[in-house]
């Protein structure tokens, strides 16, 4: 019987899984980088609790613009009048990347973002910006 597994996962890597075969009291699980699924399997009678706080940060993770802007494959780039719109295949879900023509005094655009809709003129559905 063991009473609380700790695991902490420092490197990024795609999945983490646990599998718990004992009684077990408290599973820690800390994820220090970018990692795409953690997978935790129990024993049948057993009860999992996952606090707000890991919930909460996992839906940061998932929604951040380095997410985003890693795991896009661009098939489609359109013009507009403020800036460059690509179109991308993101997990099976047709996404729009914006970003404006001009730059701020780092070299960054102004606008770097992801959209869920794009009509040919306007975007709409902000996802996520890039903070410059």
């Amino acid at each position: 019987m063991s009473e609380i597994v700790n695991i902490q996962v420092s490197e990024t890597i795609e999945n983490v899984t646990v599998t718990v075969n004992e009684v077990t009291e408290q599973v820690n699980i800390s994820v220090n980088q970018t990692t795409e699924q953690v997978n935790l399997t129990v024993a049948e009678n057993a009860t999992v609790v996952i606090p707000a706080s890991i919930t909460d940060n996992l839906n940061i993770l998932n929604n951040s613009w380095e997410r985003h802007a890693a795991n896009i494959k661009y098939n489609n780039t359109s013009t507009i009048a403020s800036g460059t719109v690509l179109t991308g295949d993101f997990f099976g879900d047709i996404i729009y990347r914006y970003y404006a023509n001009t730059n701020d005094a780092n070299g960054y655009p102004l606008e770097d973002s992801f959209y869920s809709g794009f009509d040919g003129t306007s975007l709409t559905g902000l996802i996520v910006s890039r903070n410059v």
